[in-house]
C-alpha cells in the first residue's frame, strides 16, 4: 500500500470520511441525472466501494432504486455509512465481487491494483453497471489511487465490458453498461 493510501485509509477517512468529495460532487450527480438511461432506473443496486454512504443515499434517490446495499473495505467508512442507514457489507473488491442486478461504482476502480480482473467480475456478476472514474490530470498526485488517461479508461472498459456508453464530464468518465441478451447479440 502506498503511503498516500495508508494515510487516507488510517487517518483521513476516519477523520472526515468523504467530506471533500461531497463538497465537489453536486455537479457530477446533476450530470449523471441528465445522462441516465431510463432502463437503469428501478433496479436492485449494489454500491461497490460505498465509502461513508453519502453518495449511496444520492444514488438511491437518483436511480429510484428498489433497494441499495453498500460494499466497502474500510471499517471507519462502514461505520459512517451504517449511521446513515445504509446496509453495508465488508468486502475486499480486489478479491471478490458480489452478485446483483446492477452495480454502481463511483471513483473506486482507480484505487484497485487489478482493474481488469475487477471489471471482468463485474461483467460476470451483474446485468447493469454505472461507473464514474476520474481522468488523470494535474491533481492526480493528490489522489491515493491511480487514475488513467481518458483513452486508457476507454480501452479498459471496451476490453472488459464492451458495448458500453462512455461520456465525459469535466475530469470524469461515466460508463453505462448493460449485459446483452441473446436476442441483442444476434
Amino acid at each position: 500500500m502506498s503511503w498516500q493510501k495508508e494515510i487516507r485509509s488510517k487517518i483521513g477517512y476516519w477523520l472526515v470520511g468523504n467530506f471533500f468529495h461531497n463538497i465537489f460532487r453536486p455537479p457530477y450527480f446533476e450530470f449523471l441525472k441528465k445522462s441516465l438511461p431510463s432502463d437503469f432506473l428501478n433496479r436492485e443496486i449494489c454500491d461497490l466501494g460505498c465509502g461513508d454512504g453519502s453518495a449511496t443515499i444520492k444514488l438511491k434517490d437518483l436511480f429510484r432504486a428498489k433497494n441499495i446495499k453498500g460494499y466497502e473495505i474500510n471499517d471507519s467508512l462502514i461505520k459512517k455509512a451504517r449511521k446513515r442507514g445504509i446496509a453495508v457489507e465488508k468486502i475486499d473488491l480486489e478479491k471478490e465481487v458480489p452478485y446483483g442486478e446492477m452495480a454502481t461504482i463511483w471513483a473506486v476502480i482507480h484505487h484497485l491494483k487489478n482493474k481488469e480482473g475487477f471489471l471482468n467480475r463485474v461483467r460476470a456478476n451483474f446485468n447493469y453497471a454505472v461507473i464514474v472514474e476520474p481522468i488523470k490530470c494535474w491533481w492526480a498526485f493528490l489522489d491515493g489511487g491511480e487514475p488513467l488517461l481518458e483513452k486508457e479508461w476507454e480501452e479498459l472498459f471496451d476490453k472488459t465490458l464492451g458495448g458500453c456508453v462512455s461520456l465525459k464530464f469535466r475530469d470524469n468518465i461515466y460508463i453505462f453498461w448493460k449485459k446483452k441478451t441473446i436476442d441483442e447479440k444476434e
